[in-house]
C-alpha cells in the first residue's frame, strides 16, 4: 500500500465533525418551529374550551370586627358569565342556583355578562336567569370590559354598554357606577 492510498483517518474524523456541527437546514428550523407553535395554540385552544365551562365556588370568612353588624351573613359573588357560544345559559344558571344553595343574603355581580351580541330570544331568556338572583336576594352589579365600549364595538359585542344595562335593569338588577349603596 502507498502512502497515497493510506486513509487519512484525523481528516476524515475532523470532515464529520464539521458536517455534523452545522445548522439544521433552514426547511429543519421552519417545520421545528411551526410545530412548536401549533403545540402552543392548540393547548392554549384546549384550555380556554376547558376554562369556559369551569365553575369554582370558595367560602371565605371576614371578621366581624371589619363590618358594622351584629349577626353575620353571607355575600354572593359572582363574576365573568361570559354568555357566548362557549358559555352556555345552563352553564350561567348552574353558576347562579350553585350561588343560591349557599343561602346568601345579598349578591354582587362583577361584569362580564356577555362575549357576544345577544339575539332577542337570548336577551329575553338572559332576564329570566338573572331574575333567579333578584328574585331571592338584593342583587348589585357593575360592568365588565365585555360589556359594551369600544374595545368590545370593536371586536364581537356592542359599541356601547347600553344593552346590558337594559338587560341588567329588566332583571331588575341594581347597577352600580362609581358609586356606593348603604344597605340596611
Amino acid at each position: 500500500m502507498s502512502a497515497d492510498e493510506i486513509p487519512d483517518f484525523k481528516a476524515s474524523l475532523a470532515e464529520a465533525n464539521r458536517s455534523r456541527a452545522t445548522p439544521p437546514s433552514l426547511r429543519r428550523r421552519f417545520i421545528k418551529a411551526l410545530l412548536v407553535i401549533l403545540l402552543i395554540a392548540g393547548a392554549g385552544f384546549g384550555y380556554m374550551k376547558h376554562e369556559a365551562g369551569w365553575l369554582e365556588a370558595h367560602s371565605v370568612s371576614l371578621p366581624n370586627d371589619k363590618f358594622p353588624i351584629r349577626r353575620s351573613f353571607r355575600i354572593l359573588h359572582l363574576s365573568d358569565f361570559h354568555f357566548s357560544e362557549d358559555v352556555s345559559f345552563s352553564l350561567i344558571e348552574e353558576a347562579i342556583d350553585l350561588g343560591l344553595r349557599k343561602k346568601p343574603d345579598i349578591c354582587f355581580i362583577t361584569g362580564d355578562f356577555i362575549t357576544s351580541k345577544l339575539s332577542a330570544d337570548d336577551f329575553a331568556h338572559y332576564v329570566e336567569i338573572l331574575g333567579k338572583l333578584t328574585a331571592t336576594v338584593p342583587t348589585f352589579a357593575c360592568l365588565g370590559n365585555h360589556d359594551g365600549g369600544k374595545w368590545a364595538g370593536s371586536t364581537y359585542g356592542y359599541p356601547t354598554t347600553e344593552k346590558v344595562e337594559e338587560l341588567l335593569k329588566e332583571a331588575k338588577i341594581a347597577l352600580l357606577e362609581n358609586e356606593r349603596r348603604v344597605i340596611y
